[in-house]
């Protein structure tokens, strides 16, 4: 006895061995049912499948649009509004504001 071996050997190749592809190919076993067979039976034939079609969506076609953005101008521009607003800010209070 080898390892793994129980002692029974029902896949021994012997002529008394039934061949399982033999019995899997029979042709008196029909995997699938005769329609007519199913329709004499009662069986109803199950509706035909609808293929179902998506809307189709036109192609867009979009326009490259060009917007770079150089760091140093941006950064420039945002200290420039920042030094109007803080003047304004000064000036409007300096010439506002009411002493006591």
């Amino acid at each position: 006895m080898r390892f793994g071996d129980t002692g029974v050997d029902d896949d021994d190749d012997d002529d008394g061995s039934q061949n399982t592809d033999d019995y899997l190919m029979d042709e008196s076993f029909p995997l699938e049912p005769d329609e007519d067979e199913l329709l004499r039976r009662g069986f109803q034939m199950p509706p035909k499948p609808v293929p179902i079609k998506l809307p189709s969506m036109p192609d867009i076609v979009m326009t490259p649009v060009d917007q770079t953005v150089i760091p140093e101008n941006s950064q420039k521009k945002d200290k420039q509004k920042a030094r109007v607003t803080d003047d304004k800010q000064v000036a409007n209070q300096s010439t506002k504001a009411k002493p006591d």
